[in-house]
């Protein structure tokens, strides 16, 4: 089972879906990547109903460690996107 989807493979489902072009289907998803983050950039959350909320949240700096070698290292304070699944979509993933 695959765990990672590409922009192309997702811009090729549209296409087989719903009979677009792939150049259009293409751009339809590049245009949507790059509204979403300057949505995220102005307005820190993000909310696409049924669906789920998008929003960044700011990291403190903390000490990690390497789990191979056992050193620990700086990890710096940086903001990250976190998802949450919709209450809805949740529920039809999970045949409820």
């Amino acid at each position: 089972m695959k765990n990672n989807l590409t922009k192309k493979e997702i811009s090729q489902t549209l296409y087989e879906k719903f009979g677009i072009s792939l150049s259009f289907s293409q751009s339809f998803f590049d245009d949507f990547i790059l509204f979403l983050s300057e949505i995220l950039k102005n307005e820190k959350k993000f909310n696409l109903k049924n669906f789920g909320s998008f929003k960044i949240i700011q990291k403190k700096e903390r000490v990690g460690r390497n789990p191979i070698d056992k050193k620990e290292h700086i990890i710096k304070a940086r903001k990250v996107i976190v998802f949450k699944i919709s209450n809805k979509l949740k529920k039809e993933i999970n045949n409820e």
